[in-house]
């Protein structure tokens, strides 16, 4: 099928298969697959305008933690063509996780590991393709980023106790928000009043192939929660406490927030000699990010981590860490609707970087453009 601006397109990769897949955000039918980028593909951004995908790549092999080859480039995606156009290399700075796009000062933002000496967050020109800046940040390991729509930038550090706050025209921190035990990602709701996060740094336990536990929550653990920043004050005016730690977060255009939560398995609890011992399902939590209080659950598969949504609100993607798919939630019904086969079939399918594409030309970033009905 031929690439067309008419469609509402879901574009997802698999860090471990390398791919990079287009889908129709109405049917779901894949319009195309890309092999063999380079390793590993992570997190996508969407720039609207110029109808231009990002998408980081962080190692060479392996997770966050781990003691491997750090990647340094940006891939870009010509999202009509479905093409792969361009190669953005940030070197020296290396380790890029997040990426986002600034409408507000045409700038593309990712923030990188703390490798010899460089940290923060980089600045690139997206005409000139090429870093043009770099914020420094007293916290290491800067991870997940999101950018209000009056262009202010915020950033989680996964272990690191804080939430820092960025004034890119200026180039420094306006604002340090305590995050005791560390956050996952954050949003910015679409009015840029608030942000919200996702705290503290999930915990969990590796043991043999295809075995991540669960680390049981004790008293003096920090409590899992989603917090609510205001961006005026930069001070946490609201929070939703869980019995479990989540992942991954995007607010909806009507304002609800989507939450990621991953199962482990249970230690003690033995499967037959030699079984195999699968990945729980996670779920899809959705919050009313007004009131604060938790709407619904929904099953989606193992490791979910990004969640996306559509330009109306009314779906959901999730990627599945676990298994190589992607849950398209309905989310007024609140129930999985369709499977997105990313890369089943190999154990862990480490399905991970989505961004939903609107139709046409639109006016705003991300999934907070104003387009027609996915």
């Amino acid at each position: 099928m031929s690439a067309s601006t008419d469609l509402a397109v879901i574009i997802v990769s698999s860090s471990t298969a390398r791919n990079l897949e287009f889908y129709s955000a109405v049917d779901h039918t894949r319009l195309k697959k890309i092999e063999n980028l380079l390793a590993e593909p992570h997190e996508i951004a969407l720039d609207p305008t110029r109808r231009l995908a990002y998408i980081t790549h962080t190692y060479r092999a392996g997770a966050y933690g781990e003691p491997n080859e750090k990647a340094h480039e940006v891939s870009i995606i010509d999202v009509d063509r479905q093409e792969i156009i361009g190669i953005i290399d940030i070197a020296p700075y290396k380790a890029p996780h997040d990426i986002e796009y600034d409408q507000v000062h045409d700038l593309l933002y990712v923030g990188v590991e703390d490798i010899d000496g460089r940290n923060g967050l980089v600045m690139i020109d997206p005409t000139e393709r090429k870093v043009v800046g770099n914020v420094p940040l007293s916290a290491p390991n800067a991870h997940w980023l999101t950018v209000t729509p009056t262009g202010k930038v915020y950033v989680t550090h996964k272990e690191a106790a804080v939430v820092s706050a960025i004034d890119p025209a200026a180039r420094k921190v306006v604002a340090t928000i305590p995050m005791p035990g560390g956050a996952e990602e954050l949003d910015a709701d679409p009015s840029g009043d608030y942000v919200y996060v996702v705290t503290p740094k999930v915990k969990y336990e590796v043991g043999g192939p295809g075995q991540i536990f669960r680390v049981p929550l004790r008293d003096g653990d920090v409590v899992p929660r989603l917090v609510k920043i205001d961006t005026r004050t930069d001070e946490i005016v609201g929070e939703v406490k869980f019995d479990d730690y989540n992942s991954g977060i995007r607010v909806t255009t009507d304002g609800r927030v989507l939450v990621t939560r991953m199962r482990f398995l249970d230690r003690g609890v033995e499967s037959a000699p030699g079984a195999a011992r699968g990945l729980p399902n996670g779920e899809l939590i959705v919050v009313d990010g007004r009131t604060m209080t938790v709407q619904g659950r929904v099953d989606v598969g193992p490791m979910p981590i990004t969640v996306r949504g559509s330009a109306d609100a009314s779906r959901a993607w999730v990627s599945n860490l676990g298994n190589g798919k992607v849950s398209v939630v309905d989310l007024a019904e609140l129930r999985v609707i369709a499977e997105l086969h990313n890369n089943v079939g190999r154990g862990y399918g480490g399905t991970h970087g989505l961004t939903f594409v609107p139709p046409g030309k639109a006016t705003r970033a991300g999934d907070h453009a104003e387009a027609k009905e996915a």
